[in-house]
């Protein structure tokens, strides 16, 4: 499974409401990369969201699920998740390399993306001192891609030294957080995840066209 740039958008598509998921994707699929749906939307609306998305777009679907226990149960977890139709896995990085290998040998050909550091000021203070081992472990273990703050461009392009182009960078906090969109591709991210500025927008379309704009910018003045 790969992940194909296009517009270098990764929708995080955190809705709680069926009829709001599936007509946001009517509005928006053809000018997204990946979508991103984590705990609160299938608790909400229900796991069979990913295989009714699946049914209509051919876009990745990664489950940010942050995974974050012992070697066996977060190996169980990614299982699940690829049953139920998911493209990849978030996990976290602070598991170690047992848990994080456990998680990529179940993956087999589906992504896992090792969490470095969360966007929020906690993410600072206690992942991002380990945020670099957990790169380079990322880069050693053979993991699809990284996770790196969006809200802290030196931190990416710190982290993208570390793993060059061996890894994918994906890049949250875009919009809501701060950071313009953008700021993370120049900074060495391959994609940019953002959610409210698109699904909380009154008009969506327009807002996926000026992000779009702003990382096609980006990507041509930096040359990624």
């Amino acid at each position: 499974m790969h992940v194909e740039r296009k517009s270098g958008i990764i929708l995080a598509l955190d809705v709680l409401e069926r009829e709001q998921a599936l007509n946001l994707l009517k509005l928006v699929s053809k000018d997204i990369d990946c979508i991103k749906i984590g705990y609160p939307t299938v608790l909400s609306i229900g796991l069979d969201i990913v295989q009714q998305l699946k049914s209509v777009y051919e876009i990745p679907i990664i489950a940010d699920f942050k995974v974050s226990d012992v070697p066996h149960i977060s190996r169980r977890i990614v299982r699940l998740s690829i049953d139920a139709g998911f493209d990849g896995v978030l996990i976290h990085g602070f598991i170690g390399p047992d848990g994080v290998e456990a998680c990529i040998n179940e993956a087999g050909e589906k992504m896992i993306f090792v969490v470095t550091e969360l966007t929020s000021p906690g993410g600072e203070i206690f992942t991002q001192p380990i945020s670099e081992d957990i790169a380079r472990m990322a880069k050693e273990l053979g993991a699809y891609g990284i996770q790196a703050p969006g809200t802290r461009p030196e931190r990416i392009k710190r982290l993208k030294q570390i793993v060059g182009d061996d890894l994918t960078i994906i890049s949250c906090g875009i919009g809501a957080q701060g950071p313009k969109p953008g700021s993370a591709i120049k900074a060495g991210a391959d994609f940019e995840i953002i959610g409210r500025t698109i699904y909380a927008s009154s008009n969506p379309v327009e807002a996926t066209n000026n992000i779009k704009r702003l990382i096609q910018e980006a990507i041509r003045t930096s040359g990624r």
